[in-house]
């Protein structure tokens, strides 16, 4: 881990469910809750193209997992189009 950052800096939080805008660190926490899934995969698409993903993410099931909630924190300048 980097020094000085904690791991939902860089790992999302399980709380709240959905997508939440993080106004003080510029970013999207993501949080899913699936009692099955075994992988999840993340795809934010741009207002203009309906087809091709802006950010494909690969959740990692030890990075981005707690319990039955898969979460990941996406920085928002990545979803700028």
């Amino acid at each position: 881990m980097e020094q000085g950052r904690i791991w939902s800096d860089r790992d999302g939080f399980p709380n709240p469910l959905g997508a939440t805008w993080l106004e003080e660190c510029e970013a999207f926490n993501f949080a899913i809750y699936s009692k099955y899934a075994t992988a999840v995969t993340l795809l934010c698409y741009g207002a203009t193209d309906s087809v091709e993903p802006v950010l494909r993410l690969d959740f990692d099931l030890y990075r981005n997992r707690t319990g039955r909630i898969w979460h990941a924190r996406v920085a928002g300048s990545l979803l700028r189009t």
